[in-house]
């Protein structure tokens, strides 16, 4: 008689879950096994890496400009970063090109959006949710909320290397990320319903055969001030009570089926359907080879909370 497999060993009640967690999971019941199992490759791609990093510089500077009301300098809020990650979620060597694209973009952005960040009234800044809603434990980061002429707004910042604004445009009225923390905003009593998306376009000049780092850096650095437009675009989206109401059914649908899964781990299987993609999935090497040769446990689970 074949033996029940065991259930997954996570709590969900007690460890709570995200968005990035969830929608893992949504997209392949194999993909979100392999991540609450801890597995990953070592490094990891450089982009997700740029936007940890910009992220993390983001959070630094806006903690700095609440307190002392200007933006600290590049190699202050990037230091701190450089000696936690450096070689840990991409070889040196990438980390330093990351750090150069980052400070390509540093001034230029800041004098681009000062006026909005100077003005803007902050009710938080990268600040963690832990909410209860509806019996489930919901976990995240938040860029950010500040009030526009008193109306809560959450700002959602993304790193890309291009910007698609037809295809951004249609995909922020049902925006996942966007809901999941407008659902638990809500839950902590905070009535919003407004984003502002704030997309960033990383750098995508490359560096020349005989071109220094520092060369290298300025230029980008002049390329990005000559034309910010290019590089700094935001789009505003509101939720009505019906689009709210509709996310929070199909939410606590899922919910509900991967609390089933978790007790029921036998209904794993691939999507094979999102194995290739912009980015190939991580785990592509190890669903079809059937082994995890290259691969670690020392993934982190909720690592974005950090």
């Amino acid at each position: 008689m074949k033996t029940r497999p065991k259930p997954i060993a996570f709590d969900l009640d007690k460890d709570g879950i995200t968005q990035s967690l969830l929608g893992s999971w949504v997209k392949c019941r194999r993909l979100g096994k392999f991540l609450l199992q801890g597995w990953e490759l070592p490094l990891s791609k450089e982009a997700a890496a740029f936007g940890s990093l910009y992220h993390a510089l983001l959070a630094t500077a806006y903690d700095a400009i609440r307190e002392t009301g200007s933006v600290p300098a590049f190699m202050d809020v990037s230091d701190d970063w450089l000696k936690i990650n450096a070689g840990r979620i991409v070889d040196m060597q990438s980390c330093e090109v990351m750090l150069a694209k980052a400070f390509a973009l540093w001034e230029p952005y800041w004098a681009y959006w000062w006026k909005d960040v100077k003005e803007a009234q902050w009710m938080a800044a990268e600040s963690q949710f832990d909410v209860r809603w509806k019996g489930y434990r919901l976990r995240g980061m938040r860029d950010g909320i500040f009030l526009v002429k008193g109306t809560p707004t959450l700002l959602e910042t993304k790193t890309k290397s291009r910007i698609d604004v037809p295809g951004i445009l249609t995909m922020l009225p049902m925006d996942w990320q966007n809901q999941f923390y407008l659902t638990a905003s809500r839950a902590e009593g905070i009535p919003v319903r407004h984003v502002l998306y704030n997309v960033i376009r990383r750098p995508a000049l490359i560096q020349g055969r005989s071109e220094s780092l520092p060369k290298y850096q300025e230029r980008m650095k002049n390329s990005v001030s000559a034309d910010p437009e290019k590089y700094f675009i935001r789009f505003e989206a509101s939720y009505s009570d019906k689009s709210l109401a509709d996310f929070e059914i199909e939410l606590l649908t899922k919910l509900c089926d991967f609390e089933h899964w978790l007790a029921n781990p036998e209904f794993t299987y691939p999507n094979q359907q999102v194995c290739q993609g912009f980015w190939n999935c991580e785990f592509m090497e190890a669903c079809s080879s059937g082994d995890f040769i290259g691969y670690t446990k020392s993934r982190q689970l909720f690592r974005e909370l950090e």
